[in-house]
């Protein structure tokens, strides 16, 4: 499954790539992360997901002003299967500890264009509808940060 979590924040990239390598650490055993990283950006692959960041990408801009959001980092995520759904549990956790103050924006579209989270003048909006679920729910839970539940529409 493919997920894009895009990003408003004012931390520079080096400072992100090393808060999601710190972050990644605590979710994921270190020793199954293999990271290629240059100046514009950083891919993670574990057994869960690859995961490439990003701040160049015309998805950025495209988003941004199809939902009225400043971003500026793009996080693709292809997912791996796992009938529990423990990868997009792992992606959760991952995102959602990113989500705290510094990022002032932040929306995650699935499939690249059903948005199933938002970040909004401080509140965190979450709509799993229009998912085909293999479970009940998408686990939101596992952002373990506050959130409401709301129709996001697609732009």
């Amino acid at each position: 499954m493919l997920y894009i979590f895009y990003i408003g924040t004012n931390i520079l990239m080096e400072e992100l790539k090393q808060q999601s390598k710190t972050t990644l650490g605590h979710i994921v055993p270190k020793s199954d992360i293999d990271i290629i990283e240059d100046a514009e950006s950083i891919t993670f692959d574990c057994s869960y997901f690859n995961l490439n960041i990003t701040n160049h990408s015309e998805g950025i801009q495209f988003t941004s002003e199809d939902y009225n959001l400043q971003l500026n980092y793009q996080f693709w995520f292809e997912v791996y299967y796992t009938p529990d759904a423990t990868a997009e549990k792992k992606m959760l956790q991952f995102i959602g500890q990113l989500l705290g103050e510094k990022m002032h924006s932040a929306i995650i579209l699935s499939n690249g264009c059903k948005p199933i989270l938002q970040k909004k003048d401080g509140k965190i909006f979450v709509d799993d509808s229009k998912l085909k679920l293999t479970t009940k729910r998408f686990p939101f839970w596992h952002l373990n940060v506050p959130y409401q539940e709301q129709e996001l529409l697609e732009r």
